[in-house]
């Protein structure tokens, strides 16, 4: 027979096992729950439907901005090449006026601003008839960069020449008006040689 000692030793033993079990199987079964859910239908609708829009919505934000990138990327290569021909058109016209009769400087010097308003030779037919202050601005609004010196200076100067251009009448202060003809060559030369907004 077993004595008092033995019985409680073993009722201890008995009561701690249970304790054990009771852990174990509610441990069990918060797993069989978590593991019956994910097999039941709602968790699988729930992972076909909100999981896979999710992903679908994400990958197609993605190429609409990878498309979208690609074309202002477009856009500013033809803007910058066409700014380019601009700036070595008017710099041609330029030339012209110098070598120009010295009475023939004036009326030579007024078709050369033809080419601020409108390009005689343009590289993209879309540009033709748009005058240099128009191309300007839409460069500076494909990147961004109206705050870059070359950019600001040259839409100025290409704006007040398209208005006053056409206007110049009497004597002209040829030099000067050369002077910032170059000027605005060498902007228009810088602000389609920008790669980055500032």
């Amino acid at each position: 027979m077993l004595s008092d000692e033995e019985r409680r030793r073993i009722r201890a033993e008995e009561i701690f096992r249970d304790e054990i079990r009771r852990e174990l199987a509610a441990h069990d079964s918060r797993r069989s729950r978590l593991w019956a859910f994910t097999n039941s239908s709602i968790f699988i609708w729930f992972l076909s439907s909100v999981v896979v829009a999710a992903i679908t919505t994400g990958y197609s934000r993605c190429s609409e901005a990878t498309r979208v990138s690609a074309a202002s990327e477009e856009t500013k290569r033809r803007l910058n090449v066409e700014l380019s021909r601009r700036a070595a058109e008017l710099e041609a016209e330029l030339a012209a006026v110098a070598a120009a009769p010295e009475v023939a400087k004036d009326e030579r010097f007024r078709e050369a601003l033809n080419t601020v308003r409108r390009a005689h030779t343009p590289i993209f037919t879309e540009f033709s008839d748009r005058p240099l202050s128009s191309i300007l601005w839409e460069r500076e609004q494909v990147e961004r960069i109206a705050a870059v010196k070359p950019c600001r200076e040259a839409f100025d100067v290409a704006a007040r020449l398209e208005v006053n251009g056409p206007s110049l009448t009497g004597p002209i202060n040829l030099p000067h008006e050369i002077a910032v003809a170059r000027t605005l060559c060498s902007n228009v030369r810088g602000c389609a040689a920008l790669r980055h907004a500032a």
